[in-house]
């Protein structure tokens, strides 16, 4: 394979200094019979991408910055201690088979080979960069399986939330349909404009002090920034290793049915929070004139593993509710590029208690709207569900360019890191739905991937909302909803059997 050149050092922005230093990994399923063909592509289109974007090839090391502040991330050019790492190597499972589609209900079940379990042997880096060592910033692994190939990026997530990875993964794509090094300029992105978009991150300065402090929760402060001290914040992410990991596909119709009704009570709901004391309320600047099928999708999750935990004798604590990444690069103004890779997400909590709502209404709903649902389900639930998406999308709509760029300052004026994944409780909701990761095509003899998995991490609550597949179904139609879910066991199985959430799934 090509080694990239050299490249010019670049410290990390603020915003990915808030990111543990913790390698996930992206699983794209490819179904194939010539696997050489497919081997000599990804390697061609590796090295085109590499041409552009030869910090991918690099390291992220700790360094003290300009302002004499230790504990600071950069990208450099890799050293000898992870030269041995390839950016592409090559496993061979013959006895084993692609996972299955579980947004396709029709799915031929392989009954003569194993099925892969995408575990770490699947992985081409570990999850947790050993304390003190250098981190790859990118690294693939082609799994050669008995049907096809599974091809694994693991990607450092100090240098790319998850909208980066899908940047590289269309660049990727690009770099195995196109036949010519040259093509590499056309490429949307470059290690120069990557540096210059983190410097310009680091010189944010906010003077209007519109938020507190505690506003941009949750962080965590570190002011040693010592190895031990980031090896333990990243095994938080790992934390409890006896949960329960599921996949759940709801329907399309049945998300949009629950998100119809949602919308019709806003204006109850409006009604009921104005003149409202609750400080946990936005103000009426910020509430929202509808609530998406993601907000109400989320709320409704939410609800039933807030009424399992109650059911099991158990709340979370005071602390829990929903926290949720939100991707911040439409939200200043002007926006940020689309192809930025680098970290641009901010951590929102929402406390929501079940027995604390404090709702009293006093209003009732059309009762044509619950002709569809389950018996057991009624104005209760729904209310609450609504009032969830409310607050939801409220807290969205205040995440603007001055709460942004207040966050960005704020995090520049530090002098220790901080950690956005710190305390973190309750339904930890990434949303990846918007990536475009199906419409990629990566070239003849190749083609499209089958489909896409990401495990959600061994977190209690960790939610993440898989990319559309529009390919299964019919023409036109919209995507199911694709989510992995990770609870303990108890609350789990309480979850599956929950009625509300059995008619979200179809049952």
């Amino acid at each position: 394979m090509y080694q990239p050149g050299s490249f010019e050092p670049f410290l990390l922005s603020p915003l990915d200094h808030t990111l543990p230093p913790v390698c996930p990994t992206l699983f794209l399923c490819f179904r194939l019979s010539e696997h050489q063909h497919y081997v000599s592509r990804l390697r061609r289109g590796i090295d085109i991408m590499l041409l552009r974007l030869p910090f991918l090839y690099g390291e992220v090391v700790s360094c003290v910055d300009e302002k004499g502040r230790a504990g600071r991330m950069k990208v450099q050019f890799p050293s000898s201690s992870i030269e041995g790492i390839s950016m592409l190597s090559i496993r061979h499972y013959p006895d084993k088979t692609l996972p299955s589609d579980q947004s396709r209900k029709d799915e031929h079940l392989h009954v003569q080979h194993e099925v892969a379990n995408l575990d770490q042997s699947y992985c081409p880096l570990a999850f947790i960069t050993s304390p003190g060592e250098p981190g790859p910033v990118v690294r693939f692994q082609a799994n050669i399986l008995a049907d096809g190939v599974l091809l694994s990026m693991s990607f450092n997530h100090q240098v790319a939330d998850a909208t980066g990875p899908a940047i590289i993964l269309e660049m990727l794509a690009q770099g195995c349909r196109d036949s010519s090094a040259e093509d590499a300029q056309i490429l949307p992105s470059s290690c120069q404009s990557e540096s210059r978009l983190r410097e310009q991150l680091s010189c944010i300065a906010h003077s209007l002090h519109s938020h507190q402090d505690w506003a941009y929760g949750p962080l965590a402060r570190n002011d040693t920034a010592d190895d031990a001290s980031t090896a333990s914040e990243s095994e938080t992410v790992l934390s409890d290793p006896d949960l329960k990991g599921l996949p759940f596909v709801f329907p399309p119709e049945k998300v949009v049915h629950l998100r119809d009704i949602c919308n019709s009570l806003l204006p109850i709901l409006q009604h009921e929070y104005q003149g409202s004391r609750n400080k946990s309320v936005h103000p009426s600047t910020h509430w929202p004139t509808f609530l998406s099928s993601n907000d109400v999708l989320i709320s409704m999750i939410l609800f039933c593993i807030e009424r399992v935990c109650f059911e099991n004798g158990r709340e979370w604590s005071d602390s829990a509710g929903l926290c949720m990444a939100i991707n911040l690069r439409s939200h200043l103004q002007p926006p940020l590029p689309n192809h930025y890779i680098g970290n641009v997400i901010t951590v929102r909590r929402f406390p929501y208690s079940l027995q604390r709502d404090g709702l009293s209404l006093d209003q009732h709903m059309d009762t044509n709207l619950l002709a569809e649902l389950p018996a057991l389900v009624g104005e209760y639930e729904l209310f609450h569900i609504a009032n969830i998406a409310f607050q939801v999308r409220a807290m969205i709509n205040s995440t603007d360019d001055r709460y942004t760029r207040g966050y960005i300052s704020y995090l520049n004026n530090q002098s220790g890191s901080y950690s956005a994944m710190s305390g973190l409780s309750g339904l930890l909701v990434t949303s990846w739905r918007h990536l475009p990761v199906y419409d990629l095509d990566f070239g003849p003899g190749i083609g499209k991937i089958d489909h896409f998995e990401s495990p959600p991490g061994m977190m209690e609550g960790a939610c993440i909302i898989l990319p559309a597949n529009k390919n299964v179904g019919g023409h036109g139609e919209p995507a199911s909803w694709d989510v992995r879910l990770m609870l303990k066991p108890e609350d789990m199985e309480g979850l599956v059997r929950d009625g509300l959430f059995q008619w979200a799934l179809g049952g």
